[in-house]
């Protein structure tokens, strides 16, 4: 993304974040589709004495659901490149202030780990909204609906392995170490 801010056309960096948006929306749609066979076997894999499996596999399914939240990484990688970082990490900021904050209310209600999910969901689409909003008033000629017009192309295979499997393991294992430890 730097080297696109730094040295391609508008119409070029519109290209390569709606190329990013594609290949992200492709890796949430596979982890997706797995999904529903993690949350079958939860109750198999992990065992849990005395916890509802019904309550726990709504809860794997939203830690799963909160995972989905790489969808919002190339407007991440963007704010960065662009040397507004800061805003990125206001959103980090303000999801971790949302899970903490719903997750104490819904403690307090005694909804358990279900609760704990509810919050992990909800701090990662507050997330997803203040970065898409921030990336979207900052960079309005990059980060607009004809996003999803512009010409396509194929970012390097490099790019897209080594990138994609770190922000999805990475998401899945703090998600994870969330439902686990709560």
């Amino acid at each position: 993304m730097s080297h696109a801010i730094a040295t391609q056309t508008l119409e070029e960096q519109k290209s390569l974040v709606a190329a990013a948006f594609r290949s992200y929306l492709r890796t949430v749609g596979l982890m997706l589709l797995v999904q529903p066979l993690v949350v079958i076997g939860l109750a198999w894999l992990v065992p849990f004495g005395g916890t509802d499996p019904t309550r726990l596999r709504i809860a794997a399914f939203l830690v799963g659901a909160s995972a989905c939240s790489v969808i919002a990484s190339p407007a991440r990688a963007y704010l960065e490149a662009a040397q507004t970082g800061y805003r990125a990490q206001v959103a980090e900021l303000l999801k971790n202030l949302a899970i903490n904050f719903v997750g104490l209310g819904v403690a307090l209600l005694g909804f358990g780990v279900l609760g704990q999910a509810l919050a992990l969901w909800m701090g990662s689409l507050v997330q997803v909204v203040v970065l898409l909003a921030t990336a979207c008033r900052l960079h309005p000629n990059v980060f607009s609906w004809s996003l999803f017009s512009a010409p396509k192309i194929k970012l390097s295979s490099s790019l897209r392995v080594s990138t994609f499997l770190f922000d999805v393991a990475a998401k899945l294992s703090l998600s994870a170490d969330s439902l686990i430890v709560g």
